[in-house]
């Protein structure tokens, strides 16, 4: 009976340690990549993607309108886990910074690729 309780307790605490995420700071990790689309339309493809999972997802647009940063929030514990600066080059090019925590495992991974997917 002892192990069975132990085992349920067990069980229970796996998911809550599963899902805590880690906030972005100054120092996290960055990567850089460019893509052909405008700030406006790389945001409009990567904002849905990022929002099943992260629903509390927001954008801010700077003074002008030329860059846009994406704070991809949520998880257990609402953190912001990414940030996304997006800046409006020539020729309808951007360049795309992304800061997250951990960008070769989850969600850090998960967000570079639909970043990679939507340039």
């Amino acid at each position: 009976m002892r192990t069975l309780i132990v085992a349920g307790l067990l069980f229970m605490a796996a998911p809550v340690v599963a899902v805590a995420q880690e906030a972005v700071t100054r120092t996290s990790p960055l990567t850089t990549m460019g893509t052909t689309r405008t700030a406006e339309q790389f945001v409009a493809c990567l904002l849905p993607v990022v929002q099943r999972d992260f629903p509390a997802s927001s954008v801010t647009v700077a003074k002008g309108g030329w860059n846009r940063t994406l704070f991809v929030t949520g998880g257990a514990q609402p953190v912001t886990v990414a940030v996304v600066d997006i800046g409006d080059g020539q020729g309808g090019k951007s360049s795309i910074t992304i800061r997250t925590e951990k960008p070769h495992g989850q969600p850090g991974l998960g967000i570079i690729k639909a970043a990679r997917n939507c340039s």
